[in-house]
């Protein structure tokens, strides 16, 4: 029994701070963070995390090196994955950091897999309210 509330809500910071972990893991073991989540989802009940993965890093080049930013600045990009209602989406965003320590997300690559699309737009606009919070 999960021990948050019985809605939505939880999946927010239950799963940023799982994603945290994760790349925390990944930085340990000197592997790359989409190759270490795809290392860990082996069983076949993990397929569709797989499938948002993979098509999120093919959508933002994650193989491709960043632009660099410009002096004094830093770019990087992260991942995460989360499942929730037996939908699937991954993110990929490409954030720069500036000499000061504020940053900006310049990209944020999402992908879901929600099954039969009645109303896209409604997808699609949840996905964006996501994005923004």
């Amino acid at each position: 029994m999960s021990v948050q509330w019985c809605r939505s809500v939880e999946h927010t910071h239950t799963a940023f701070a799982g994603e945290c972990f994760l790349d925390e893991l990944a930085i340990a073991s000197e592997t790359d963070p989409l190759k270490f989540r795809l290392d860990h989802l082996v069983k076949p009940e993990a397929a569709p995390y797989r499938a948002v993965l993979t098509t999120a890093a093919q959508a933002a080049g994650w193989d491709k090196p960043l632009a660099p930013g410009a002096p004094g600045e830093k770019r990087g990009r992260g991942v995460a994955v989360q499942s929730a209602f037996g939908t699937f989406v991954a993110h990929v965003a490409e954030v720069t950091v500036a000499a000061d320590g504020t940053f900006k997300v310049d990209r944020l690559v999402v992908v879901v897999d929600c099954g039969v699309a009645i109303n896209p737009s409604i997808i699609r606009a949840q996905m964006e309210g996501g994005a923004g919070w």
